[in-house]
């Protein structure tokens, strides 16, 4: 083994030190490099029952197929169970199939989670994933929250349950997980699609990030992970220092709170109000109703709903209802 390879080992058993590894834990396997690497090093750390889960995509049907019998394979190298599901072939738009498939992602791995009583569910996101999300984010407006990347560590809830979803290679780099998978003489597939510019992530990937690189002669990549890295301390902060409101929001107590803790608790309380399509334009409207003299009593907001201002509080409705 190289020494750049030990030294990725070392990283990734340190990070991992802390977890029990006679308990079932998932780790999702796609086949690609990050996968079959996170699979290996985890093989390789002692986690003795872990469970390999691959989801079939219905969308790519020349593939799917082949990558489902490799990663079947995968896990019969190593003795470890496996278990997959089939989406059925998918025909919607294209602006909501990723964010469908990685709901149907997550049911997935939920389900088998509470039915083995796994601890959580590994996933292979390493750093340049991490740059490519900032970037996006950043691109398409997100406030803080969505500057923050993607997290080491989650817990996502769903009706089948709560998952705990780690991503120890988020610390590695692709070229890193590169040299490691051969060193080890590590297989892998490549999705066809990683590679279309038609998905916005592959032209960040593919065309962006590395005409900024070019031009600005410096390492785009670092520094974007290093910014989502400072963000990510700064917003567990805010979250911390910002109030929680469930029913309804106080607006004396709000009004006298700085902007950022404002903004913060009203999106935090339409979150938990299951208001869809939660944007910026949506908290604002919210927060203007703070303003007595010249706001508005009333703002609609997605899905036919209405935040009100009556009696000093800010309540949701229908926008049919006469309350």
């Amino acid at each position: 083994m190289s020494p750049a390879s030990r030294s990725l080992q070392r990283r990734f058993l340190l990070m991992l030190k802390h977890l029990d590894k006679k308990r079932p834990w998932l780790v999702g396997v796609s086949g690609g490099l990050d996968s079959t690497v996170l699979l290996h090093l985890l093989h390789q750390a002692g986690f003795s029952r872990l469970i390999v889960c691959h989801l079939h995509h219905g969308i790519r049907k020349k593939t799917a197929q082949r990558d489902l019998l490799f990663c079947q394979k995968l896990a019969a190298i190593s003795n470890m169970r496996f278990i997959y599901d089939i989406l059925p072939d998918y025909k919607k738009s294209s602006s909501s199939m990723e964010a469908d498939l990685r709901e149907a992602r997550f049911r997935f791995f939920t389900q088998i989670a509470v039915d083995e009583h796994a601890e959580g569910i590994f996933l292979g996101h390493h750093a340049d994933d991490q740059a490519e999300t900032f970037l996006w984010n950043l691109l398409r407006g997100a406030g803080r929250g969505g500057l923050t990347g993607i997290a080491n560590a989650t817990q996502i809830t769903s009706a089948e349950g709560t998952l705990q979803v780690l991503r120890p290679l988020l610390g590695f780099w692709r070229k890193e997980l590169a040299a490691y998978a051969a060193d080890h003489g590590l297989e892998h597939v490549e999705d066809e699609t990683n590679r279309s510019r038609r998905h916005t992530r592959n032209r960040l990937r593919h065309d962006l990030i590395p005409l900024l690189e070019k031009k600005l002669g410096r390492n785009i990549r670092e520094n974007l992970v290093r910014t989502a890295s400072i963000l990510q301390a700064e917003d567990a902060w805010l979250d911390e220092a910002v109030p929680n409101f469930t029913d309804h929001l106080p607006v004396k107590e709000l009004q006298v709170l700085p902007l950022a803790l404002q903004r913060r608790a009203i999106h935090n309380w339409l979150q938990q109000q299951s208001i869809s399509e939660l944007t910026f334009d949506a908290v604002e409207g919210v927060r203007s109703l703070l303003d007595l003299k010249n706001g508005p009593a009333r703002v609609n907001l997605p899905g036919d709903r209405q935040a009100r201002r009556r009696a000093g509080k800010i309540v949701l409705t229908t926008q049919r209802s006469k309350a």
